[in-house]
């Protein structure tokens, strides 16, 4: 396998006098390499533009957007913070990756999974949801915009 091969093994026997390859050139091909694998990931979601403002950009995935047993609408959304990062203590995320489950009727919704990013696109953290309840859904607030695109009448 080969997440059990030392990097050593994966990396030229030559030392880096003879490749002119330094640490650094290394690291900037890795994350180069890693960057790749998040935006290759990211463009086969088909995000949509739903909000902007307030430091805040909000895309919704229409080609996921299925309807549960209960009659609620599950949604992915895609919270771009990067022009107002969201911080607390050493983290800082500059995006957010939600799943709601949408009750159109009475305006609420609950949040299922969250996934906070940093500015490389690593996964900072997941926040426990366990027992949140669902929540009324503020009229002009971002998340009345991802309401509105999922709650459409037209799917």
């Amino acid at each position: 396998m080969l997440a059990k091969l030392p990097v050593r093994s994966l990396l030229p026997s030559k030392s880096s006098e003879q490749t002119g390859m330094t640490a650094g050139t290394i690291k900037r091909i890795a994350v180069g390499l890693c960057l790749t694998g998040v935006v290759g990931t990211a463009s086969a979601v088909s995000w949509v533009k739903v909000y902007g403002g307030e430091g805040l950009v909000v895309y919704v995935d229409p080609d996921h957007i299925k309807q549960d047993d209960a009659g609620h609408v599950l949604v992915w959304a895609y919270g771009d913070y990067s022009q107002k990062p969201i911080t607390s203590g050493d983290m800082t995320a500059t995006a957010m990756i939600e799943r709601y489950s949408i009750d159109c009727r009475l305006d609420r919704a609950l949040v299922l999974s969250e996934q906070l990013l940093g500015a490389q696109g690593n996964n900072l953290g997941s926040p426990d949801l366990t027992g949140k309840p669902y929540s009324d859904i503020v009229p002009g607030s971002p998340l009345s915009f991802v309401e509105a695109a999922a709650c459409r009448t037209d799917q």
